[in-house]
């Protein structure tokens, strides 16, 4: 789509609320349903990726901080398939 698009279509829909002479009796948007959809719907998506960020970052504290203190590095060293070019010499 076109830059700015969605900005665009979020900005028509809040327009919804504008009566045809300028508003409610201030000359600010009036409340309708779909402007108060959009709040509590972006609050709530807010909300949510926000408990998103707060759980990864948790999960890898875990992982990576405290499972650390357990790990012995016993074991085999890790040597991965190689494969030779054509014309190589061995």
């Amino acid at each position: 789509g076109a830059p700015g698009g969605g900005r665009a279509a979020v900005w028509r829909v809040g327009q919804w609320g504008r009566k045809k002479k300028g508003g409610g009796p201030d000359g600010h948007l009036t409340h309708t349903p779909a402007s108060i959809l959009m709040l509590i719907g972006g609050n709530v998506i807010v909300i949510v990726l926000e408990g998103l960020v707060v759980s990864i970052q948790s999960v890898r504290l875990i992982y990576y901080e405290f499972f650390s203190k357990f790990y012995k590095g016993e074991g085999k060293i890790f040597s991965p398939l190689k494969i030779g070019v054509i014309g190589e010499e061995k």
